[in-house]
């Protein structure tokens, strides 16, 4: 309970921690341990926020009152360690306010912990934060004793009460009842209300600020939750000014929360960010990518990022498609309906139709522009700039998937720009990006790694690679040679057997 939700008032976890510490001793050690295994968890250290810190804080101080007070035993060790760990990470956090936090409480729990053990004594900025958790250490213990006799007592009247209420209310209907036969309302009908829709669900926002608004109004949830269920048919209502409020309404998705429990909540929220960006790419695309490498961003929400880019690169490009079909229809009907006035077109098209043709022309492929050449870029370059410098908390080691996702997403975007004139330049970067991921300790990452090159295989134009790249394709090429030799992880040699023999394919065709 103290770990799934987030009490703003210090006064409630003091209930909580003292209740289990007094009635429930065993509880109140596994929770201890529960929340020491979060307080010291690496990631969760990067990611929490500073009001999150001070509320573990809190309650691990707290609980360091009740804790002498308790056979620990059996724990001790694990306690110790955990606050060692804890300690240690803490040192290398490079935020000053997080830092002391961490280091006083985990001075006070090895004090608390191990009585007859060195203590430690760090350093500490006396910061606002400091001074309420002292205040909160400082707080006398209370020993509270109940005489459990007076619940039965309690119980014993509430039964009593509720008994007196159902005579009374039986006495009421009957009464109630006595009084309608006299009445004369049976001679009105009763009318059909199957058909009536509650007030709130009737109607729906129409303007794109109305709907961002009602997301964010906590006091009115049924207007909310319709907000977010209409979110993505708004914005493709009002495509032509959706640029004006893009990027405050991709914030506002970005970062809501589910306070409601609404069914498919991920997907609708989703989907309203994938039309933000297809309505309008370039602002909405530099915002997200310069939201990935965020400091205090969760996984979660990066992986959200990554998902919104690489589906709506994909409906840019498919939009593109579409609208050059429509063209193709509009014009074939206009020509149809000039054929139909002259009867020898008519007459020369019907016998076009019947006559078998030995040999043709062949034809030349159909060129159709693909819009999303023209915003590749902001897409792309922008999640690969910022992967390796120091203010980001995107650790190669620990966040492997990550990692995978953002690789899979930067082939996606290649693909979606697949043998246009910024491809050329897109699949160089991409191979110099990929170097350093070729032989990593996962499997994801390598698997993602092997994807990356088998895109830069299709999407690039051939010649450009065979000239332009080619000591980088040689040095690819011996790469999935010793991964079809050498990895042990059954797909990625499968994977880059296919790689190698689309690579032979394009190399043959090239060459002929």
């Amino acid at each position: 309970m103290l770990l799934v939700s987030c009490f703003e008032e210090s006064t409630v976890v003091k209930n909580i921690v003292e209740y289990l510490a007094i009635y429930s001793k065993q509880h109140f050690l596994e929770a201890i341990r529960n929340v020491l295994n979060a307080w010291c968890n690496s990631l969760s250290i990067k990611y929490r926020t500073k009001a999150q810190h001070v509320y573990l804080s809190s309650i691990l101080l707290i609980a360091s009152k009740y804790l002498p007070n308790c056979e620990f035993e059996r724990y001790r060790q694990e306690y110790i360690n955990a606050t060692m760990h804890g300690i240690q990470l803490f040192l290398k956090c490079s935020l000053p306010d997080i830092r002391s936090i961490g280091l006083f409480v985990g001075q006070t729990l090895i004090t608390c912990i191990q009585t007859d053990g060195p203590k430690l004594d760090f350093e500490v900025e006396d910061t606002e934060e400091i001074q309420n958790l002292k205040l909160l250490l400082n707080e006398p213990v209370i020993d509270h004793e109940v005489d459990m006799n007076v619940f039965d007592v309690l119980q014993e009247t509430i039964n009593d009460t509720e008994n007196r209420d159902e005579l009374q209310d039986s006495a009421n209907i009957a009464g109630k009842s006595n009084d309608d036969d006299d009445s004369d309302d049976d001679i009105f009908v009763a009318g059909d209300l199957s058909g009536d829709v509650p007030l709130a669900k009737s109607r729906k926002p129409v303007y794109l600020r109305d709907c961002m608004q009602g997301l964010m109004d906590d006091e009115k949830p049924d207007w909310a939750i319709i907000c977010l269920q209409s979110a993505a048919d708004v914005i493709k209502a009002n495509t032509d000014i959706v640029g004006e409020v893009a990027v405050e309404f991709t914030t506002t998705l970005l970062y809501l929360n589910d306070n409601y429990s609404i069914d498919n909540f991920d997907e609708l929220r989703l989907s309203a960010m994938v039309a933000l960006c297809v309505a309008s790419p370039r602002s909405v695309s530099e915002y997200l990518t310069s939201q990935f490498y965020d400091r205090n961003l969760s996984i979660s929400r990066r992986v959200d990022i990554l998902e919104v880019l690489g589906v709506s690169c994909q409906q840019i490009k498919d939009a593109s498609k579409n609208e050059e079909k429509m063209k193709c229809l509009a014009l074939s009907s206009s020509e149809t309906s000039i054929a139909e006035e002259d009867w020898k077109v008519v007459i020369n098209a019907r016998l076009k139709q019947k006559t078998r043709i030995i040999a043709s022309k062949s034809r030349e492929p159909e060129a159709s522009i693909n819009k999303f050449a023209s915003v590749a870029g902001y897409f792309f370059y922008p999640l690969m700039k910022n992967y390796n410098e120091i203010n980001i908390t995107f650790n190669l080691e620990e966040d492997h998937y990550l990692l995978g996702k953002l690789l899979y997403t930067l082939g996606i975007v290649l693909h979606c720009a697949s043998q246009t004139w910024p491809s050329r330049q897109m699949g160089k970067s991409l191979l110099q990006f990929l170097w350093a991921f070729r032989y990593h300790e996962q499997v994801f990452v390598r698997q993602s790694a092997i994807f990356c090159f088998s895109v830069v295989i299709t999407a690039v134009p051939s010649f450009y690679l065979l000239n332009e790249l080619k000591n980088e394709i040689l040095e690819s090429q011996q790469w999935l040679l010793d991964v079809v030799e050498n990895d042990s992880n059954s797909d990625c040699v499968k994977r880059s057997f296919q790689t190698l023999n689309l690579l032979r394919s394009l190399v043959k065709s090239e060459v002929s």
